[in-house]
């Protein structure tokens, strides 16, 4: 597959970082750290810092328009070319407004450029990590920009970093710099509150540039290979045993010269094993110069595998048969099968391996794969996966993902003081699994930054539906007569403390993270009123009933579309429409034909992007809120699918399956409103490759 387009000028990665809100003179070079750019920066503080670059423009474009685009920014920026200020998104401080999710775009002021340039960017940051957090970062000539950023809705490449892991080691490669922009030692990226999980090396990259002819994924793997003239390359975290690998493999002369350069605690080895075949191995650095960032685990770099053998061949069997191992829907297209296999691997990349040394951290599986941002359990995420698991037989992984919940540190919330201590606000009796997502030790978080803890109930019913799904597959009856006294205890009974009177489930946090502003959202609800009919037990089901019946009552406009909350008081209102309302209609929970067409004909007005395309998340979003949810239009697809319109699905899920073909395979949590492009973080797990294998099963009407 060929690579992305890059910049008319791209900028340089190696940037200058200012801790100061008011840096000293350029030339003073004392206040200024190096800094590799686009990356969450570690170690950034809260408030306001500067990110400075020095470039040179080629005389050829000297007084052309041009535009500057510098990727995204956590969370507002004031940018200044040659110290004259070109543009802002987001606000700063005493008001300070987040933008951390908006591209940045700035039309540059004829005149300003020179041969020789300074970009100065003012950053306002909160939070665990931030700054300048990806690209692309250049400058464009107008027809490059409109070509890139504006080419009309068709798909196509727009995204240039693929993954590769093995539930341990994980590592990023960026085609439009040519390297491994990062290689960490987990597929998480926090072990605990206290201990962000460093990179092993970054920015590897061949010590001689050549010329990129593609890249993609060998045989739909979690192989990266890349081709140039006379070499190919192989990249990857192997899960038959060894370090991290590149395999070298053309021209004897070429490979024979071929070495890398790189940043961080790493030493790389070398083993020629014919002409023209070498591979590299990452280890651990024995150089003090290369101080450690990170505490390895002492298997995930270690594991045993003859030096002397060619280790590609092994991977590629390894990936064939959890792919063979897989039950595929019967009649796919070759695109969609294409997606599919790929989603599978996705999948297994995010699941923390048997090989973490920590047991608590085994069978945790991650919302996104890096380079996307959400390199998190999140209990939600990970239903998504776990019920794709279910349908596509993969019981092994998904039963992992279960032990996983069942066993870990979770109950952090039982009692939860509102601000100013006058309201309890906390699970209120001891429960199992956690209210938000974990840490990659196994321990329950929130991430409490400020405006938290989230506290989301939908996740009791989620784990019901997943578990109880999971038994009924696999036939696993024992597995349900072991844990379901826990079940019972510490799922069942927190959901029915939180159960109101109405028959709704109490204010939370809601499907998107609502942090302290709580409501009655629809979501939760549904998806508790689901868990409770999945658990199948003869009160459980009476209480789904008795949910449904409320939902119906009190969460339906009189104009017949449901409402994301009980709170909105008006149609039209801030979040009066929200997406996930569908999953009521996908799960089976609101099964009723008239009522699903006059809903899908108003989340249709309000939500859908265009007739072609698919949702937003909510009404009287921001922009993040209001691109194209992937999750949405497949549980819609889902949704669709289950009340009779195949052709609707269908065409949710050509679309999906055609931006896919176009990257890699690899499913972003949004498309661009104004471009279809990918948008958010890239690629994700449950909410992507999960919820794209259940439209599909549902889409050929399998079970």
């Amino acid at each position: 597959m060929p690579v992305c387009a890059d910049p008319t000028v791209a900028l340089p990665g190696q940037w200058h970082f200012s801790p100061q809100d008011r840096p000293a003179s350029q030339t003073d070079r004392t206040v200024w750290i190096p800094s590799q750019l686009p990356q969450e920066v570690p170690g950034i503080p809260d408030g306001t810092v500067w990110f400075r670059v020095d470039f040179n423009l080629p005389p050829r474009l000297l007084g052309q328009p041009l535009r500057l685009v510098l990727g995204k920014i956590d969370v507002a920026d004031q940018t200044f070319l040659n110290g004259k200020l070109i543009g802002q998104t987001g606000s700063m401080p005493p008001h300070p407004k987040t933008a951390w999710s908006e591209t940045r775009f700035y039309k540059i002021p004829r005149g300003l450029l020179r041969r020789h340039n300074t970009l100065s960017v003012r950053v306002f940051h909160n939070g665990a990590l931030g700054g300048i957090t990806s690209g692309p970062l250049g400058l464009y000539t107008e027809p490059d920009f409109q070509k890139e950023f504006h080419p009309g809705p068709a798909a196509r490449p727009s995204f240039s970093q693929l993954v590769t892991g093995n539930g341990a080691l994980t590592a990023v490669y960026d085609a439009r710099t040519d390297q491994i922009v990062s290689l960490a030692p987990h597929v998480f990226s926090h072990e605990s509150k206290d201990h962000p999980v460093g990179s092993l090396l970054r920015y590897l990259r061949p010590a001689t540039r050549r010329k990129l002819r593609s890249i993609g994924y060998l045989d739909h793997s979690h192989i990266v290979q890349v081709t140039y003239p006379g070499v190919t390359v192989h990249y990857f975290a192997p899960f038959t045993g060894g370090p991290f690998t590149i395999r070298v493999s053309g021209d004897p002369r070429q490979v024979s010269a071929w070495n890398y350069r790189w940043d961080g605690a790493a030493r790389l080895s070398s083993t020629t094993l014919r002409p023209g075949l070498r591979l590299f191995t990452v280890h651990p650095s024995s150089d003090p110069s290369r101080p450690a960032v990170t505490q390895l685990p002492s298997t995930s770099l270690t594991l045993v595998r003859n030096p002397n053998v060619d280790p590609l061949a092994a991977e590629v069997r390894f990936m064939a048969r959890l792919q063979q191992r897989a039950h595929l829907p019967k009649s796919l297209r070759p695109a969609e099968r294409q997606v599919l296999l790929q989603s599978i691997t996705v999948l297994k990349m995010a699941q923390a391996s048997d090989q973490e040394p920590n047991p608590k951290s085994r069978g945790q599986i991650v919302a996104s794969l890096p380079p996307g941002a959400f390199n998190v359990a999140w209990v939600r995420d990970g239903f998504y996966a776990c019920m794709a698991l279910n349908r596509l037989q993969l019981f092994q992984e998904a039963r992992a993902w279960l032990d996983f919940q069942l066993t870990a540190d979770s109950g952090h919330y039982v009692h939860l003081a509102a601000p100013g201590g006058n309201r309890e606000l906390g699970v209120g009796v001891p429960y199992q699994v956690s209210v938000c997502r974990y840490f990659g030790n196994g321990t329950e978080e929130s991430f409490e930054y400020g405006a938290g803890p989230n506290l989301e109930l939908d996740d009791f019913g989620l784990f019901l539906s997943e578990f109880a799904d999971y038994v009924g597959r696999s036939k696993n009856t024992e597995y349900r007569q072991r844990w379901a006294p826990l079940i019972r205890d510490k799922v069942i009974a927190p959901l029915l403390h939180n159960l109101e009177p109405s028959g709704l489930m109490r204010a939370d946090s809601g499907p998107w993270e609502r942090y302290l502003d709580f409501k009655h959202f629809t979501y939760t609800s549904a998806v508790c009123a689901a868990g409770l009919r999945d658990w199948c037990e003869a009160d459980t089901r009476q209480t789904a009933t008795t949910m449904t019946d409320a939902i119906r009552r009190l969460l339906i406009w009189p104009s017949g579309f449901v409402k994301g909350n009980l709170e909105v008081q008006h149609p039209g209102d801030y979040d009066s429409h929200d997406g996930g309302t569908f999953e009521a209609f996908a799960n089976g929970i609101l099964d009723d034909p008239a009522l699903w067409r006059t809903h899908l004909a108003e989340y249709r007005r309000v939500l859908q992007i265009s007739p072609r395309r698919g949702f937003s998340r909510i009404n009287q979003g921001d922009a993040y809120e209001t691109a194209e949810w992937v999750l949405l239009d497949l549980r819609v697809a889902s949704a669709l699918a289950r009340q009779g319109d195949r052709a609707g699905a269908r065409r949710l899920v050509d679309r999906i399956t055609a931006q896919a073909a176009q990257n890699h395979g690899l499913i972003p949590e949004m498309l661009r409103r104004d471009n279809s492009g990918y948008e958010g973080s890239i690629p994700m797990v449950g909410f992507g490759a999960g919820a794209y294998a259940l439209a599909l099963f549902d889409l050929y009407g399998e079970p």
